[in-house]
């Protein structure tokens, strides 16, 4: 999805580029930081329900 938002950058339109650029942020930074650091610490400290 970073790659394909990405590709919105290489529109002409300014507005398109702002946009391919700020949801191409928004989707690494979900992936990279919050899935991957802060779901699992989240999983660790809450109590096994079995």
């Amino acid at each position: 999805m970073v790659a394909v938002f990405g590709g919105f950058m290489l529109a002409l339109d300014p507005v398109i580029k702002s946009i391919g650029f700020a949801l191409a942020v928004g989707v690494f930074i979900d992936a990279f930081i919050v899935r991957m650091t802060l779901v699992p610490a989240a999983m660790s400290l809450l109590p096994v329900a079995c």
